[in-house]
């Protein structure tokens, strides 16, 4: 961007300048302004309180909130006289542990208190691929196809005009190069109408629910 010639507010200088809104030329001419209009508006709206003009809240009590509870004169507390051979709510739980109660699991290890096996078998329940969720018979280990090279990569990238086809941002928003993904999610169907541009964020989001994702794509496009 080239430079722009302006005119100081203070001084009446011209400079030189990349800023469009600056207005001048050094730091003393910026201090001279702040001083004769910023800081006499402040001042001016400071005295206003001076002049004789009393605020809102004098004299009045008003109620913030400190945190802790607040009683109106004459209100008598709930558990005011009664104790815990009278009524159980009084026994909290503050009360039992001032009294020396301590806990039953205090001192012992996860593995007395509940099954010694329980966290092995919950870790080793999805440690089996078969066993988990999101497994689809080890398609991520899959080989791509011979024709799925770099120069037809950059031809889908430039047939959708460098955008995401989901979010329409741009590479150059982006500041990387766009995924290209396959909508059958058949690695070897390197067909061009079955491959589309994709951002980093809306590919990952591919990964999930792949049969809603393919019906999407395919009525999109």
């Amino acid at each position: 961007m080239p430079k722009i010639t302006k005119k100081c507010l203070i001084c009446g200088e011209s400079f030189s300048t990349y800023k469009i809104h600056s207005k001048f030329c050094s730091r003393k001419c910026y201090v001279i302004y702040w001083k004769d209009n910023i800081m006499k508006k402040c001042l001016e709206n400071s005295l206003i309180f001076k002049i004789g003009r009393t605020p809102w809240n004098k004299g009045k009590h008003i109620q913030t909130n400190t945190g802790r509870t607040h009683f109106k004169k004459g209100l008598i507390p709930w558990n005011k006289g009664l104790t815990k051979e009278i009524d159980s709510r009084v026994n909290t739980p503050k009360t039992i542990f001032k009294n020396g109660y301590t806990s039953d699991r205090r001192g012992k290890k996860w593995e007395d208190i509940y099954e010694k096996n329980a966290l092995e078998s919950f870790n080793n329940r999805f440690r089996i691929k078969e066993n988990h969720p999101s497994w689809m018979g080890g398609k991520s280990l899959e080989k791509y196809g011979d024709k799925f090279t770099k120069e037809l990569k950059e031809f889908i990238r430039k047939r959708d005009n460098f955008m995401c086809v989901e979010c329409n941002l741009t590479e150059k928003k982006l500041k990387y190069r766009l995924s290209v993904h396959h909508i059958d999610y058949d690695k070897k169907n390197c067909d061009p109408n079955n491959l589309i541009s994709l951002c980093k964020s809306c590919h990952q989001k591919t990964n999930f629910k792949r049969k809603d994702w393919v019906r999407y794509f395919k009525n999109k496009l």
